[in-house]
């Protein structure tokens, strides 16, 4: 599996990345086209001659904000959102991050289970965040 970082030449990808994982939460393109311009986001793509996932992350100072990861359903479970968040963790302490803090929706099981893995703790809850009773865990983790 090779892991690189996105640009804008990747916005099809992206957006199709995006768009088979999430629904109602997912970014819309225009939004992930000024994502993947912007400066204080970096963004990788996962390939194993096909695109497997992204990971988008916001950083500024010494906190870097995980905005997206995602890997399309025929991959899931081979270590791919792992590396994935991996790399951007790797990616923000780089540019001299000190915490990673992201929000998951509390009936997605298994991204609990892999921020937990990753050492990321629970800092409260975010009534809400996804819309009408799709609360979020709001989580941290010391890079």
């Amino acid at each position: 599996m090779n892991i690189r970082p996105a640009g804008i030449k990747d916005l099809d990808r992206v957006s199709y990345i995006e768009s088979s994982c999430f629904e109602a939460e997912r970014y819309p393109r225009e939004m992930l086209e000024e994502i993947l311009a912007r400066e204080g986001f970096l963004t990788f793509i996962a390939e194993e001659g096909e695109v497997l996932g992204a990971v988008t992350v916001h950083y500024a100072g010494e906190e870097a904000q995980l905005v997206s990861l995602a890997v399309l359903p025929g991959f899931r479970n081979r270590g791919v959102a792992s590396a994935l968040l991996r790399t951007a963790e790797d990616a923000a302490r780089d540019l001299g991050a000190r915490e990673m803090v992201l929000q998951v929706r509390t009936l997605n099981v298994p991204a609990m289970n892999l921020y937990l893995h990753r050492g990321y703790v629970l800092a409260g809850i975010i009534r809400n965040y996804y819309g009408y009773r799709k609360d979020a865990f709001f989580m941290r983790r010391a890079l």
